[in-house]
């Protein structure tokens, strides 16, 4: 594979939950990342899968620096991240960018579209004057928001939410930055819509040339989309490879329940499924020191994967799988129940 753009290097974070005042949850710690690696190639756009706290927000908002890790390395281009300071901070921040979420609450309400698209062009002091209305001009139209003018003047109630998301990813790709998080930018909009932003976000990559950490709940999102995927359960990853192989041969028994939980239209007939998910989650027996996935995990062997951690192993060309019994292997001394 080509020169990695950015890579993540055991990176681990923990945050402290606090107590309810009532005393319904008690104070805690919860393990967001737990040794995650991986490598982001130049030009690639990689989906990072997993459903809701799984850590994968977590892993998007490490690598843009709004958080720090515990422990672990993120390096963009062989550079270290953490650590950087004045101009090389800022230098970092104008080639690294992140499409949030909410475009409700990206979107400041008291600036106009061209106020929130030229932001980062002021902050970095890039173009002047006509050149920069021309630019924002410019990224609202490849955005879709056509024509352009009859949008700048615009303020974020004035737009529908896909029309948002579309003035959030012109202010992410104005400054032409190197790489962008892309966090689940389709999850508050319905499938018509999202499927356009989705044709904006490999338009980018086309036009710009720009790496893409993509994340999402969704594999069929992450089909259509990314080159490679990584699965992540817990703060742990479970499967990592090309987005087809992936889809289409899974080997971790997680990535085979997300499969299962797809909608299947137009299937007439029995529908065949992996079904390596159990009914009622099984007691680790304890504080669990193995496989995350155990308590779930139809396959499991009882001893083993309750009491070892699988490491992400080689599992055929590009492919990596964190299972002690990958693909259509089976631990059978657990598998007939809980």
């Amino acid at each position: 594979m080509p020169e990695p753009i950015l890579k993540l290097e055991e990176i681990s974070k923990t945050y402290r939950t606090k107590a309810s005042l009532f005393g319904g949850r008690k104070a805690g710690l919860v393990k967001a990342l737990q040794s995650v690696s991986l490598d982001v190639p130049k030009g690639e756009i990689f989906g990072l899968v997993g459903e809701s706290g799984s850590g994968k927000t977590t892993a998007g908002r490490l690598v843009v620096k709004l958080e720090s890790p515990d422990s672990g390395r993120v390096l963009l281009s062989g550079e270290p991240v953490y650590g950087l300071r004045g101009r090389r901070l800022k230098a970092y921040r104008r080639r690294v960018q992140m499409i949030f979420q909410d475009p409700y609450q990206s979107l400041n309400p008291q600036l106009s579209i061209y106020e929130s698209v030229v932001e980062p062009l002021t902050i970095h002091r890039l173009a002047a004057g006509g050149e920069r209305m021309e630019r924002v001009l410019s990224m609202i139209q490849t955005v879709g928001l056509s024509p352009p003018e009859a949008f700048v003047h615009r303020y974020p109630h004035q737009l529908s939410g896909g029309q948002r998301q579309r003035v959030a990813i012109a202010r992410a790709m104005v400054l032409e930055p190197d790489f962008v998080v892309a966090d689940e930018p389709t999850s508050m909009l319905d499938a018509s819509y999202s499927a356009k932003i989705f044709n904006i976000v490999l338009d980018m990559r086309r036009r710009f040339g720009v790496t893409i950490l993509f994340i999402t709940h969704s594999l069929a999102a992450a089909r259509y989309l990314c080159d490679r995927i990584a699965v992540i359960y817990r703060g742990h990853l479970m499967e990592v490879g090309p987005a087809e192989e992936v889809i289409h041969r899974p080997l971790h028994p997680y990535t085979r329940a997300l499969i299962d939980a797809l909608p299947k239209f137009g299937v007439a007939g029995e529908i065949p499924r992996y079904d390596t998910l159990l009914e009622t989650e099984r007691d680790p027996g304890g504080e669990s020191v193995g496989c995350p996935f155990f308590v779930r995990c139809r396959k499991a062997h009882r001893t083993r994967c309750s009491r070892s951690l699988p490491g992400l192993e080689p599992a055929g060309p590009a492919r990596f799988v964190a299972c002690f019994y990958p693909g259509d292997e089976g631990g059978g001394a657990v598998g007939k129940g809980p």
